[in-house]
């Protein structure tokens, strides 16, 4: 039966109501809060006094996103139930969760490969076995593409300038074991979702470096670093953004991500 007040109103207002409930922020996050366990928190949720991931919102979230709405009644139900899943990338905030802690029952991944269409992983570089829980996660989603209606994966690398000069150093890299060479065991998994977009977010802090910093970065790592995007980017495919610049489009070189930029002169993505 329909919900009389929702006959007053145009179909507009309902699904600006139904986005601001059930996609906040846009990214919903899998993970625990000090009294449940399994559920989704919008991104920036407040957990006594520590943001949950940390995200540039005025006012934290302060609860997870109630599904209860779509449950409401009928109409509500068939105008809301999809918008979770079309206005909220999944984030699971580290590939290793993503591996160890989401439900394995074929229910819950029946469920899971039905109806979600973005997904957003990080990876911790610092963590020699990063690639292979990557590979775990890659194979996943690739089923998920499968079997339902995966569109994108976001992939986040939050390296910091002084990690990443690490690895640009070849013989440290290949310690490390994220060089091109660890990542070629990812492209089986990859070749799986050829058609589902990909973008890959390299966090350096390049561009928030001072002009002398960035001289003396250039100075140094020039051709290192322009190659090792270029290997990334042959190996992800996609769309490659460096600290906010987009470097490559679909695979096609689009700009330098390591040039002289003021400091913060980034766009906000």
């Amino acid at each position: 039966m329909a919900t009389s007040f929702l006959d007053k109103l145009p179909r507009e207002i309902h699904d600006h109501i139904y986005e601001y409930v059930l996609a906040p922020s846009g990214h919903a996050i899998y993970g625990y809060t000090l009294l449940s366990r399994g559920v989704f928190l919008p991104h920036g949720y407040l957990q006594g006094n520590q943001i949950f991931p940390e995200w540039p919102h005025e006012a934290p979230y302060t609860e997870p996103i109630n599904l209860g709405l779509i449950r409401t009644c009928r109409q509500i139900h068939g105008e809301s139930k999809d918008v979770f899943w079309q206005k909220n990338a999944i984030h699971l905030s580290t590939t290793a969760t993503f591996v160890n802690r989401l439900p394995k029952s074929p229910e819950f991944s029946r469920l899971v490969a039905q109806h979600v269409q973005h997904v957003q992983l990080d990876i911790n570089l610092d963590q020699p076995a990063q690639v292979q829980f990557l590979n775990h996660s890659l194979v996943r989603l690739s089923d998920w593409s499968r079997r339902g209606d995966l569109r994108t994966v976001i992939l986040n690398i939050p390296v910091g300038i002084s990690l990443f000069e690490m690895y640009l150093r070849s013989t440290r890299g290949r310690e490390v074991g994220f060089s091109r060479a660890s990542l070629e065991v990812l492209k089986p998994a990859l070749a799986q979702l050829s058609t589902v977009e990909r973008k890959l977010y390299l966090g350096t802090g390049f561009s928030g470096l001072s002009i002398e910093s960035q001289q003396a970065f250039l100075a140094e790592f020039s051709t290192e670093s322009a190659q090792y995007i270029l290997d990334l980017n042959q190996i992800f495919g996609g769309d490659l953004f460096v600290d906010g610049f987009m470097c490559y489009k679909n695979g096609v070189w689009i700009q330098n991500g390591f040039e002289l930029r003021k400091v913060n002169q980034a766009i906000r993505l």
